[in-house]
C-alpha cells in the first residue's frame, strides 16, 4: 500500500493520526468456552495486526490503544474492537 495518493498538484494521505477503527471479531461457534478461547486467541494476535496496520502511513512512532468489547447489538459470538492509533 502506498503512503499516499498522487493527484496531479494534490497529495491525500491514506492514512492520517489520530485515528479511531471499529471492526467487528465474528467466532464460529457460540459456547462461552469457545468464544473465551477465541478472545484469548484475539488478545494474542491483535497487538501485532495493529502494529502492521499503524505503518500505512509510513509512520514509525505511532502508540495503539484498543478495548474489545461486547456490545448488545453483537450477538453471543461477536465482539467489537475500538482501536486508536496516536502519534507519540
Amino acid at each position: 500500500v502506498k503512503n499516499s495518493l498522487a493527484e496531479p498538484g494534490n497529495k491525500k494521505e491514506v492514512v492520517t493520526f489520530p485515528l479511531c477503527t471499529v471492526f467487528t471479531l465474528k467466532f464460529p461457534h457460540k459456547t462461552t468456552g469457545s468464544v473465551a478461547r477465541f478472545i484469548d486467541t484475539m488478545k494474542d494476535a491483535l497487538p501485532d495486526y495493529f502494529r502492521r496496520f499503524s505503518t500505512l502511513g509510513g509512520q514509525d512512532n505511532i502508540d495503539v490503544s484498543y478495548k474489545i468489547c461486547h456490545l448488545m447489538a453483537n450477538s453471543i459470538s461477536e465482539r467489537t474492537v475500538i482501536a486508536v492509533f496516536q502519534k507519540r
